[in-house]
């Protein structure tokens, strides 16, 4: 009988892409670790998976309505006209409590993905990164936090 396993390769978008690592198994940490980092291993799987899960329903949040309301807020700013509005009352509303939603979502990812950077996870030579060092890894994490910090900036801005 065949059995999947959660190490096994995966293929996604109608298999035009393929995570060729499968999951990272928790309790299985590849061998060559120093003790450091094998202590390292399960906490930081359980944090990359925690702010991932965080990343992924941001992600998915209302974000076609959300992004219909925000093309209407940024033509009425480029218009510049306070007696043609683009928005109604409502809109507007709906568009402030989703893009609440959405900033709420975004400093929680900041945070945990800044604990995941602080824990020191970036020194496990993690099986599949596309960054062979360390100080790679942690710029990669860096670069993704001032992207959320930017997004943050960017909707505070509307």
């Amino acid at each position: 009988q065949n059995a999947c396993r959660h190490t096994d390769k995966k293929f996604h978008n109608n298999k035009n892409t393929a995570n060729l690592a499968g999951n990272m198994d928790p309790d299985n940490p590849p061998a060559g670790l120093t003790p450091a980092q094998k202590a390292l291993w399960k906490p930081c799987i359980e944090q990359h998976d925690k702010y991932k899960a965080i990343q992924k329903k941001e992600a998915d949040h209302r974000t076609t309505e959300f992004n219909a309301l925000k093309t209407k807020v940024e033509q009425e700013i480029r218009q510049n006209n306070p007696l043609v509005p683009v928005l109604t009352q409502a809109d507007r509303r709906l568009f402030r409590e989703i893009q609440n939603e959405k900033v709420v979502m975004l400093r929680a990812l900041c945070d945990e993905r800044e604990k995941y950077i602080d824990m020191g996870c970036d020194d496990i030579p993690w099986p599949g990164s596309q960054h062979p060092t360390t100080e790679a890894r942690r710029n990669a994490h860096y670069g993704e936090l001032n992207n959320m910090r930017s997004r943050l900036r960017a909707l505070d801005k509307l």
